[in-house]
């Protein structure tokens, strides 16, 4: 069956900003894994990136703009990397091309309490600020955790994100 505009007259012709979204997003059950705060984010990130999916807003902004809080960003951010569709440093953040295998074996989703299976990879809220030199010491064992997951060698980005969840928890095991 072909599709054919309800609005002839109206056909949307993307202009100025370079903004897209890969429908396997939505075939191959992403949105519904990351949740919807972090589509909404993703969403978003598509939309402001450059022709190479970078763009800069500030967390701060984005919160404004999405109507989500800053620490909500922080959680969908690290939760973008950790599912490898963004990589991220400092402001600058990059949409990522979807990999052609099937992400759902190394993504970093917490394992339900009841499971048997460790859980390799479980992200920490952002609500325990981190500093950088901490968060640095647990990079090492972040590569460790993200190797175990697949054959590739981890991005720096996720390697980043989950080292400063591993010292978020550490921080919450030590104060509280």
């Amino acid at each position: 069956m072909r599709a054919e505009p309800l609005e002839p007259r109206r056909i949307r012709r993307p202009q100025g900003a370079y903004g897209w979204t890969d429908l396997r997003v939505v075939t191959q059950g992403h949105i519904e894994e990351i949740g919807p705060e972090a589509a909404l984010t993703y969403l978003f990130l598509c939309t402001v990136g450059n022709s190479h999916g970078v763009s800069f807003w500030g967390r701060d902004r984005m919160a404004a703009t999405l109507g989500l809080t800053i620490p909500a960003i922080g959680r969908c951010i690290d939760k973008l990397v950790a599912y490898e569709l963004i990589a991220t440093q400092g402001r600058i953040v990059q949409v990522l091309p979807l990999e052609m295998r099937d992400l759902k074996l190394t993504r970093s989703v917490p394992a339900p309490v009841s499971s048997s299976t460790p859980n390799v990879l479980a992200i920490e809220p952002v609500d325990v600020p981190v500093d950088e030199e901490l968060s640095r010491s647990f990079e090492p064992e972040a590569r460790i955790r993200l190797a175990q997951l697949g054959s590739r060698a981890p991005q720096a980005s996720s390697v980043r994100a989950l080292a400063r969840s591993l010292a978020r928890k550490d921080r919450r095991s030590s104060h509280g």
